[in-house]
């Protein structure tokens, strides 16, 4: 993105934003949803920043945003233990959030604690979707993997929370533990359970997006009938986390892979090689509805 060269940390920002904007102008989406990373929070509702890899605050996203309505919407993220945490997440309502983002495996907390009951039943108040990590995460440094695990987040969907739980719920390749399974399980048994599409155009994810072009393929493999997977997912580019156009090689026409393979737009190539796996365009334009935009 050029972000090296420049050495102002406030200019490597902007840059950022600046770069963002032109790919999605020059991309078929007509907005994204930023996402903002709270800190991480101890037990007694005290924030760690020893612990904090990072940091995106709720304020800088939302003007972010503001700065250009018309192509980026407010994600917000609000650790479910801050002490101030319902007041956070009256704030963001108030301040246009369309979600809420949460990573259990880096934050640190627990989705089926009963001590967060409050919390989920806020969001239902406040008609709040939660976006919410769930498998290996591979990116941000981990504090418990098994924090991640789908089933932890049957207590949220069950207190009538929307949930789309990102990448699929799926660990990726080479872990012993597979949690796509129960993700599955779930889209079955709550019809408030959504899930995206974000990096399955990667390495480390691209079988689940192959997997759930088969459905007959599910139900031996995981035990899970359903008929369409697709018409319960929204679109989720996983940006700036690389694409793999390789992974896709003996599973999708060549010619065509490699003319994607050669867009220099990292939002575009994204759609265009789940669209050429088979992914249908609904994912893409049922996102509005989905968050109530």
């Amino acid at each position: 993105m050029g972000l090296h060269l420049v050495s102002d940390p406030v200019k490597q920002d902007r840059l950022y934003v600046e770069r963002l904007a032109v790919l999605v102008e020059e991309s078929e989406l007509d907005r994204v949803v930023l996402l903002a990373f709270d800190e991480i929070y101890d037990g007694k509702g005290k924030v760690d920043r020893d612990r904090t890899y990072l940091h995106v605050a709720n304020d800088y996203v939302r003007k972010v945003c503001d700065d250009r309505p018309d192509i980026f919407a407010f994600g917000a993220s609000v650790h479910p233990s801050r002490n101030d945490a319902l007041d956070e997440l009256e704030r963001v309502a108030q301040q246009g959030a369309c979600l809420v983002k949460l990573l259990p495996n880096s934050h640190n907390f627990d989705p089926a604690d009963p001590r967060f009951v409050g919390y989920w039943r806020k969001l239902v108040d406040l008609d709040l979707p939660l976006l919410i990590h769930c498998g290996f995460e591979h990116t941000i440094p981990p504090i418990d993997q098994k924090l991640g695990d789908p089933v932890r987040v049957r207590p949220v969907l069950e207190e009538g929370v929307k949930v789309i739980v990102a990448h699929a719920g799926s660990s990726g390749k080479f872990h012993f533990h597979e949690t796509f399974g129960d993700t599955l399980r779930l889209l079955n048994d709550c019809p408030n359970c959504w899930c995206d599409t974000s990096a399955l155009a990667n390495f480390w994810r691209t079988k689940y997006l192959f997997e759930l072009l088969d459905p007959a393929l599910l139900e031996r493999k995981y035990g899970v009938e359903i008929e369409n997977p697709f018409s319960r997912f929204v679109h989720g580019s996983d940006y700036p986390i690389p694409i793999t156009p390789f992974a896709f090689i003996g599973r999708t026409n060549r010619a065509k892979r490699r003319r994607i393979s050669k867009l220099t737009n990292p939002l575009q190539m994204d759609i265009e090689l789940k669209r050429l796996a088979g992914v249908p365009d609904d994912c893409l334009t049922r996102t509005a509805e989905v968050l109530g935009l």
